[in-house]
């Protein structure tokens, strides 16, 4: 496992909803964190990350690196420049048999 994600949401976002829809369909891994029972924690998490909606979504690395990708359309945008197409719904993990198209 090359990266993971963690997803610091809320259970009523929808755009929260959207990031874990999107993380299942790539095939990698995450952790998923409900903040809906401490309001407060979840204000540290934004405070932390300098990101003031939900879903915050930050990128693990093997080697210790995180990285903030951002929220749900951030996350869609990250995919999108690693090649992901969600109409063909591809893999795109490290966990994942790539194609190349050729049967």
């Amino acid at each position: 496992m090359g990266k993971w994600y963690w997803v610091h949401a809320v259970s009523d976002c929808e755009y929260c909803v959207e990031a874990v829809k999107l993380l299942n369909e790539t095939g990698f891994q995450y952790v998923l964190s409900l903040y809906d029972r401490n309001p407060a924690v979840l204000e540290g998490v934004k405070a932390l990350w300098n990101h003031n909606t939900t879903p915050i979504i930050v990128e693990y690395s093997v080697g210790g690196t995180t990285s903030l990708i951002g929220g749900s359309d951030d996350l869609h945008e990250y995919f999108k420049e690693l090649g992901y197409n969600p109409e063909e719904n591809k893999q795109l993990s490290d966990d994942q048999p790539k194609s190349d198209g050729v049967e």
